[in-house]
């Protein structure tokens, strides 16, 4: 049965790569000059680094509006402490933000886990054309078998988002803006 799961993984990301390859699209340059009006909505694709291994990653983004004292409580574990009030001050640069986080076997790591979940978080819209992005993990659409969902952090410029997930043993990822999506 691993053989089928990792066998249909091969196949997701086969189709992906000429679906992206089929439709002419490509990696957004720095200047792309089609940035919408969030400047973070889109989609990202690219690798994660966590003790397995490295790791394909694609995170779906839309902004869901203007940052709410909900959002500070679900960024943070309680609803004080300085996680809180920190979030809770910078409420007025921040955005709410959704979408769906996919992970996949690479080349190097074949034999990774393939999954998807939900995302919700903020993104910090006050050091424009920068943003800070904070993910955290809703509920999952395709959970692999011993695998976890994790926290993201990340900082996005000209395209390109650098950060980590938040799991212990993970450490980088690096994700570019996919155009034309």
């Amino acid at each position: 049965m691993r053989r089928n799961h990792r066998q249909a993984g091969i196949v997701r990301i086969l189709a992906g790569g000429l679906l992206v390859s089929f439709l002419g699209l490509s990696l957004a340059s720095a200047h792309d000059g089609n940035a919408n009006a969030s400047g973070f909505e889109g989609t990202y694709a690219g690798t994660f680094i966590c003790s397995s291994g490295e790791m394909g990653m694609t995170v779906s983004l839309e902004d869901a509006g203007p940052a709410t004292d909900e959002t500070a409580r679900n960024l943070c574990r309680s609803n004080s402490g300085q996680c809180y009030d920190e979030h809770k001050a910078r409420s007025a640069d921040m955005r709410q933000i959704e979408g769906v986080l996919n992970f996949f076997p690479t080349s190097s790591n074949p034999d990774a886990p393939a999954g998807a979940f939900r995302v919700h978080g903020a993104a910090d819209t006050s050091m424009r054309p920068a943003y800070e992005i904070e993910m955290s993990p809703g509920s999952w659409i395709e959970q692999p078998g011993n695998f976890g969902s994790s926290a993201m952090v990340a900082t996005l410029l000209d395209g390109e988002m650098v950060g980590k997930p938040t799991a212990p043993g993970c450490h980088i990822l690096k994700l570019r803006k996919l155009k034309g999506l």
